[in-house]
């Protein structure tokens, strides 16, 4: 298939030594956000996305933070691979992605060089962002809240902060540096 989609309202766990490869083209070329959630239906959940075709991000409302993604010593071949929780995220350093021009990370919130044990939302640590990466390609974060920064300097190819807010933490300076650095909302 051109694209796999896992979806659940708990839990995806990807056992170490899996392989999910998309093959062929997607036919459907949507690009828009999965809306998941309304004012009386709960948006809380995890998606993991392998495809051969366009982004795809989510747009969450109505969600708790009692979902989580975990992704173990994998293989993801496709050219667009997107991982999603309302809640917590978690990947394997052995994790291989392989053909992705465009690799997403969605979150209820993001924290970027965050150490704080009790942060609530999803950090991406030094080994995340170059597992994110490692593909050479686009790397969106999508926040359903806020991208948080703790002082310091980030560096990134070509990157896309998608959030209503992105904020420092620690009151001092960061700097975010890339080959190209797209803002959106």
């Amino acid at each position: 298939a051109a694209e796999i989609l896992l979806a659940a309202t708990g839990a995806i766990s990807v056992a170490d030594g899996s392989v999910i490869t998309a093959t062929g083209s997607l036919s459907d070329e949507r690009d828009g956000a999965y809306l998941l959630g309304d004012s009386t239906t709960a948006g809380t959940g995890t998606l993991l996305r392998v495809a051969n075709g366009p982004e795809r991000l989510t747009r969450r409302t109505n969600f708790t933070n009692a979902a989580s993604l975990t992704v173990g010593a994998a293989t993801l071949s496709g050219t667009t691979v997107m991982f999603d929780s309302s809640g917590r995220v978690a990947l394997a350093d052995a994790l291989v992605l392989k053909n992705a021009t465009s690799v997403a990370l969605a979150a209820g919130r993001i924290g970027l060089g965050i150490t704080d044990a009790g942060y609530d939302g999803v950090v991406v640590t030094p080994q995340m962002q170059a597992l994110l990466t490692q593909s050479g390609g686009r790397l969106t974060l999508r926040s359903q809240s806020s991208i948080d920064f703790a002082d310091g300097t980030y560096s990134f190819g070509d990157v896309r902060f998608d959030a209503a807010t992105l904020a420092g933490t620690g009151g001092g300076a960061v700097v975010v540096e890339g080959d190209t650095v797209t803002l959106s909302n």
